[in-house]
């Protein structure tokens, strides 16, 4: 039987049941008709909508389904959930977009996967088997048909794809005319705890009660007939640049609640805890005695820094950094931004970090050793930036067996000349 032009039982036996009383013709087994399903099936709904609300300082949290935002993302998933009956059991699946300001959030019906695959013939044979050679032997049961129905594979991809869907037939090979009497398919069907299929490229249609069976790289089994989607978007207003971290805290994290950490925030010079080669006695070498060369050559020598506690290093570190950081803001973030821009650049002006090109040294820096002392870069650097080259600088500090590293990085800083 040529496999375009199917003939239907029309007997009063059940459908796909026959007699052997029948003609060779009326036996034949109707081929079922295949529908390739693709995403605008009707019972595949999607209700994802993407809001972008104006929304005040502090990030926004919009449901899709719902016209009222919220300031936390829980608040929001309640709400979506509450929204109405179905959207329950609605769970969080992946982001779908992220930007600097925004990102969408996508919640769906939970899914679980498909059942393996499995050979039948519903619109000729009932039930699942284990071969097409199998769904063959059971039709030539039904139909008492008295020579082997062989399974003869005619598309090994199947009519779904990746090998799912009409693969074969079931022909009587001991006769001089094809006759052909079931179709062997192979197909995945969902548990009956989530029994409805989702994301489906091809389903065996045929009539009858038989479970939804069907194909596709994407199938997938869920609770419910309608795949319910649904979004949150969140729209980030609040500052993306963290507040400073509090110097107690730093103080007891990194310093063992020094008493000198809060006490230099309030005057930044501690040469007391120097290490004894920046202040000998002699004043042959170390601080004192570039602090009297300096002099003699008629600047005013302005101490700014000298020990700091590990804790100290840390705050005038995050201090520069986090100053750094409103550069790479959008317009948007930085208008959210105001007010810890405000609070930054205050602490970095009262720290006279404004000016350096490089980092102070998060650790392992030579303040926290008491090896380095700062000069004012306004009035000590400048008077002598105007009257002495960078090598003549060096030279005035190497006398003091100090080092000048970073002349144009770090105007006035210098650092005790370790042996190498």
């Amino acid at each position: 039987m040529d496999r375009t032009s199917p003939h239907r039982d029309t007997s009063a036996a059940p459908r796909g049941y026959h007699n052997d009383r029948r003609s060779v013709a009326s036996t034949r087994a109707p081929r079922p008709r295949f529908a390739l399903l693709g995403s605008s099936m009707a019972w595949h709904v999607l209700s994802a909508a993407l809001l972008f609300p104006t929304a005040g300082l502090g990030d926004d949290y919009q449901p899709s389904n719902t016209a009222q935002s919220f300031p936390t993302l829980e608040q929001a998933e309640a709400a979506l959930r509450a929204a109405y009956p179905g959207a329950a059991d609605l769970t969080f699946e992946r982001i779908l977009s992220e930007t600097p300001t925004h990102s969408v959030r996508l919640y769906a019906l939970p899914t679980v996967a498909p059942n393996p695959p499995a050979w039948s013939d519903w619109c000729n044979v009932a039930g699942d088997y284990a071969s097409g050679q199998a769904v063959c032997d059971a039709r030539r049961a039904i139909t008492s048909w008295p020579n082997l129905l062989s399974y003869v594979e005619t598309d090994s991809s199947g009519s779904a794809g990746n090998g799912e869907g009409y693969r074969g037939e079931c022909q009587d090979l001991t006769r001089n005319e094809r006759t052909v009497l079931g179709y062997p398919q192979r197909w995945r069907s969902c548990p009956s705890t989530h029994p409805f299929p989702k994301n489906i490229t091809g389903a065996n249609t045929c009539g009858g009660t038989h479970p939804p069976q069907g194909g596709g790289p994407d199938l997938a089994c869920g609770k419910s007939l309608v795949s319910l989607t649904e979004t949150i978007t969140v729209t980030r207003t609040s500052c993306p640049v963290d507040a400073l971290t509090p110097l107690e805290k730093l103080n007891a994290d990194l310093s063992n609640n020094d008493p000198d950490t809060l006490a230099l925030e309030q005057n930044p010079i501690n040469t007391e805890r120097l290490d004894p080669r920046m202040k000998p006695a002699d004043r042959l070498s170390g601080y004192l005695c570039l602090k009297e060369a300096i002099e003699s050559a008629g600047v005013p020598f302005n101490l700014t820094s000298a020990f700091r506690t590990d804790a100290y290093q840390r705050h005038l570190h995050e201090i520069w950094n986090k100053w750094k950081e409103f550069d790479d803001l959008t317009p948007e973030e930085i208008q959210a931004c105001q007010s810890r821009k405000k609070e930054i650049k205050d602490e970095l002006d009262k720290h006279g970090l404004g000016g350096l090109h490089i980092p102070p040294a998060k650790k392992a820096g030579k303040h926290p050793q008491g090896l380095a002392i700062d000069v004012s870069r306004r009035t000590t650097m400048q008077q002598l930036e105007a009257r002495f080259s960078a090598a003549v600088i060096k030279g005035m500090a190497g006398r003091c067996n100090l080092t000048y590293p970073f002349p144009k990085l770090d105007r006035g800083h210098f650092e005790y000349k370790l042996a190498p």
